[in-house]
């Protein structure tokens, strides 16, 4: 769990990004305290799998784990998740969904040309603004070389938060995660021993992505 601080909350401190980990506790978080905690998780980062988990909790009906595991085609992956995501985004204001070899969606309340942190000198100030929600998938690169998909989710959000940090646009954030989870996948080690250094163009050159809601 990432928590990054706020001080325009007057309850609480912090905005926190979650990372779910495994479905069997994905909601845990929105459990606690009535969901006292949800207040301040701006960000979850699940996978498929965790998302139905919290789907169910937020009142979802009609998902099958069963049926989540026998999705091959895109098309069919794009549908459900998306009827998932908008369950959930009135919970949270944004939902990074990792899908493995098939890319990402972003899901969230902001829009695509508005950035989720602005700095303020060098100190980023969370800046997500709550208007229409909206879900874009963007399309993973084939990696030919694979070695090893242990760590690439972690290497993905570790990416697109330290963009979002640096005030770059979401096509930046998912371009930045993308070449984090490809030096991932292309070593044994959990982490790459070495990532990239700010002036790689992935911090220049955005994602293109498909709108699906």
């Amino acid at each position: 769990m990432m928590i990054f601080k706020n001080n325009s909350f007057s309850s609480f401190s912090f905005s926190v990004f979650f990372e779910p980990t495994d479905m069997l506790i994905a909601n845990k978080p929105f459990e606690i305290n009535n969901g006292d905690l949800s207040k301040v998780i701006k960000f979850i980062s699940p996978n498929i799998y965790e998302l139905g988990a919290i789907a169910q909790h937020f009142g979802a009906s009609g998902i099958s784990f069963d049926e989540i595991s026998r999705l091959q085609e895109r098309k069919d992956i794009l549908e459900i998740t998306s009827e998932m995501c908008q369950v959930i985004l009135p919970h949270v204001d944004t939902i990074i969904l990792t899908l493995g070899r098939h890319g990402v969606i972003i899901a969230t309340k902001n829009s695509l040309g508005k950035v989720f942190f602005q700095l303020e000198g060098n100190i980023p100030k969370y800046s997500v603004g709550r208007g229409k929600c909206s879900g874009r998938f963007y399309q993973a690169e084939k990696i030919d070389n694979l070695m090893s998909v242990s760590g690439a989710g972690d290497s993905f959000a570790s990416g697109f938060i330290a963009a979002m940090l640096a005030g770059k646009s979401e096509p930046i954030c998912v371009s930045v995660g993308f070449e984090a989870a490809k030096l991932t996948l292309q070593t044994h080690n959990t982490v790459p021993e070495n990532f990239f250094a700010s002036n790689h163009q992935c911090w220049r050159c955005p994602i293109p992505s498909e709108e699906i809601f």
